[in-house]
């Protein structure tokens, strides 16, 4: 997909196992005005109805975004990878494989419209002597036509001459019989000078040869090309860690753990040892960090869920890998999105983040140090008063140019940029839709770009890429070269078993309930906090499911349907909101559903009213969002507010999302509005709700997913949760006290040596 579900599908290997959220890029790659919950789960369920079927595409919203990227041909990859796709299809039976098809004898009249046809190659080479056989079996086939004919003659010579004598008749047959004699020699020897001189056989059997060696040199191509590049692992650290940087000679890694109490403990390993060191423990993550000073010092960025408690450090370590001394460079910032080492010993450049007119801008900064005071900080990058944000860098090999990722907030859209350090002007711009997990230069004109699924050879010159390995269902996560060697990270998780962790009055504590393989998505029940609605799929059917947590056994199944559908909202009378397919409906009682709109209508976010009958829903009217209000009595909708992307409803107040992430509130739908001292997340439409007097949401910090709440009566805003969010979504209870979020177990960190075979 483009950036944005690069960035939306948080670790969702169950379902899409295409997109996993990186917790340290940029929040504002998540952008879109089509509602994300939505696209999130529509577009897992479609993916994974078929991953290699790019014409899924047709099912998305109809809106013109680019949110979906797929390989020019996804069945190549499938091919590649089938294992993979086995396992993210959940079948065992795809064992396709490379097939067992030959080639044919064929009339040769009929061989170059059967050459000219689409083949599909399959493991079993045509070689020379499938040529030869060809060849030999034409040529049998002549000499016995020739044979025959020679009999048919001798037969009308005897029957011409049947009153001569015997001894003639004898004589003829003799001679028919040398003459029959020498053509088989002759045709056999023929037979075996063509074999041996292909490139001197008859037009139509000299296209069969031809043709079978491009096939069998089409079939070679294919293969190098498939395997110019493979992954190698090398090591694999501590289950459910997440390693920040590796050193400059490869031999140890820096990792990051986060333990059950929200501490954070740095750990370094040495790779293919085993050995490990802890060497220190924070309230904060330590986003990004490289190896300085010939490994004996770590530049270290941290980054925080607040505007001013990020931080960038020095820290020195010993000689037995522990940490000397620390000393802060750079503080009351939001963090970092790239840190890098600079073009002599004892500088770096670090992209630093913080915030103008409310809104977050990333900058790469040039820093040198002498021993452990900053000496000098000079910006070098520029972000329109906070309208880009400048991720992932590197750094030439000759020093002189800085290559990184630009993401603009405008158009939502990012390029690569080349910097020219000594003139401060940008001297290459080539727009990159992937999104990027790293950049490193392999020589002075070619940069190898990491992407979520692949790895690229950049040619800044010619500005032509060359895919080196295709995983389609890759996670990477960093990009390395060391002493020439590429070296890639993977993150993913162990299995694929899932559990609940609930916030209770602020408080996190796990369901310990584990997901069952069919499960798509989960939402606790407003009216009753011990019932739960859990989507299902069982075959190419979902199902809406009620799950009562005292006791399972009491569940019931309510809804199903041939097209994917998750719950948008729920009603004090028991009716269900739901969006199947493009469509929103109300379930009610009975079990049946009453459409609201029509498939060409596209209606992002919808909730019940105040009088838990009518509709409130939001969508994009003249290029403008909007909110409409759906009557079941008239069956006819009247637009309520423009500039609104969302709204939510309590006895109260009702509540509306402004376009800017600005929020409103107003006793009843159509009175004044009053603007609350809060601001939610603007890149995209909002995942909230709200129980009077709390609204919560999901928000991104400094490129930190969290759920924060605002108080409606004190005005206080809380960050409930930093950490443990691994979906896009959550469920709020009626009552406001029980908020569910989802979790994933154990997660594998690995390294892999990328061997290239060109």
């Amino acid at each position: 997909m483009a950036d944005v579900l690069d960035y939306l599908l948080l670790n969702t290997e169950r379902y899409v196992p295409l997109q996993e959220l990186h917790d340290e890029v940029w929040a504002g790659r998540i952008v879109t005005d089509t509602a994300v919950r939505r696209v999130v789960s529509r577009l897992r369920s479609l993916i994974e109805v078929d991953p290699s079927k790019p014409e899924i595409i047709k099912s998305l919203p109809k809106r013109g975004y680019r949110l979906f990227s797929m390989p020019a041909n996804a069945d190549v990859l499938v091919k590649t990878f089938p294992q993979q796709v086995s396992t993210i299809r959940g079948q065992d039976e795809y064992q396709q494989g490379e097939g067992q098809t030959t080639i044919s004898i064929v009339d040769p009249s009929k061989v170059e419209e059967s050459v000219q046809a689409e083949t599909e190659v399959k493991s079993e080479a045509i070689t020379e002597q499938v040529v030869a056989d060809r060849i030999e079996a034409l040529v049998d086939e002549q000499i016995k036509k020739s044979v025959e004919q020679l009999n048919q003659n001798a037969l009308l010579t005897e029957l011409a001459n049947s009153g001569a004598q015997t001894e003639s008749t004898s004589t003829l047959s003799t001679a028919i019989k040398y003459v029959g004699l020498l053509l088989l020699l002759l045709f056999t020897g023929l037979a075996i000078f063509y074999v041996n001189q292909p490139a001197k056989l008859e037009p139509a059997v000299e296209k069969l040869f031809t043709a079978a060696k491009e096939v069998e040199r089409s079939q070679v191509q294919s293969t190098q090309a498939q395997t110019k590049a493979q992954l190698v692992h090398l090591d694999s650290l501590p289950l459910s860690t997440r390693m920040i940087t590796l050193s400059q000679n490869g031999e140890l890694a820096l990792y990051e753990k986060q333990l059950s109490s929200g501490v954070f403990e740095l750990y370094l390993y040495q790779i293919n040892r085993g050995k490990q060191w802890l060497i220190a423990r924070n309230n904060i993550s330590s986003s990004y960090g490289v190896f300085v000073e010939n490994d004996q010092a770590l530049l270290l960025s941290f980054n925080s869920g607040s505007r001013t408690a990020g931080s960038v450090q020095l820290w020195r370590l010993d000689d037995a890998n522990m940490v000397s001394s620390k000393q802060v460079f750079i503080d009351n910032i939001q963090g970092a999105t790239a840190v890098m080492r600079g073009d002599k010993p004892n500088s770096a450049y670090v992209s630093l983040t913080s915030q103008v007119n409310s809104k977050s801008k990333s900058e790469f900064h040039y820093l040198v140090w002498n021993d452990n005071k900053l000496i000098k900080q000079k910006q070098i990058t520029l972000s329109n008063n906070g309208l880009s944000l400048d991720i992932y860098g590197a750094l030439s090999p000759n020093k002189q140019y800085l290559a990184y990722v630009r993401m603009t907030r405008l158009d939502h859209e990012q390029e690569l940029q080349v910097l020219e350090l000594a003139s401060g002007k940008v001297v290459k711009r080539l727009p990159w839709p992937q999104e990027v997990r790293g950049l490193v230069w392999e020589d002075a004109d070619n940069l190898l770009v990491l992407n979520k699924q692949n790895l690229t050879r950049l040619n800044l010159k010619s500005a032509s890429k060359t895919e080196l390995l295709v995983h389609f269902y890759g996670k990477f996560w960093g990009l390395y070269l060391v002493q020439n060697k590429i070296m890639l990270y993977q993150r993913e998780p162990l299995n694929h078993s899932y559990i609940e962790a609930v916030i209770v009055d602020g408080k996190v504590r796990s369901m310990q309930r584990e997901r069952p393989p069919t499960s798509v998505e989960i939402d606790i029940s407003k009216q009753n906090s011990q019932q739960w609605f859990e989507v299902t799929k069982v075959g190419t059917q979902y199902f809406l499911d009620l799950i009562d947590l005292e006791d399972p056994e009491k569940g019931a199944r309510l809804f199903s349907s041939d097209e994917y559908f998750y719950m948008l909202d729920e009603s004090a009378t028991g009716e269900l909101l739901l969006r199947v397919g493009d469509r929103v409906g109300i379930l009610k009682i009975d079990g049946s559903i009453d459409y609201i709109n029509s498939e060409q209508q596209i209606v992002d976010d919808a909730v019940f009213d105040r009088d838990g009958i009518n509709i409130l829903y939001s969508e994009i009217i003249n290029n403008n969002w909007s909110i409409s209000r759906y009557d079941r009595n008239t069956q006819s909708a009247k637009l309520i507010r423009e500039g609104m992307m969302s709204v939510r409803v309590s006895d109260e107040y009702y509540l509306f999302w402004g376009d800017n992430g600005q929020l409103f509130k107003a006793p009843t739908l159509t009175g004044d509005l009053e603007t609350l001292p809060v601001k939610g997340n603007h890149f995209f439409s909002p995942i909230w709700g709200m129980a009077y007097p709390n609204v919560v949401w999901l928000d991104y910090i400094s490129s930190k997913k969290m759920i924060t709440q605002f108080n409606l009566i004190s005005e206080e805003t809380t960050v409930l949760e930093t950490d443990i969010i691994q979906q896009l979504g959550f469920s709020l209870s009626h009552d406001g006290k029980t908020v569910v979020l989802e979790g994933i177990s154990d997660v594998t960190s690995k390294l892999y040596l990328v061997e290239n075979k060109h």
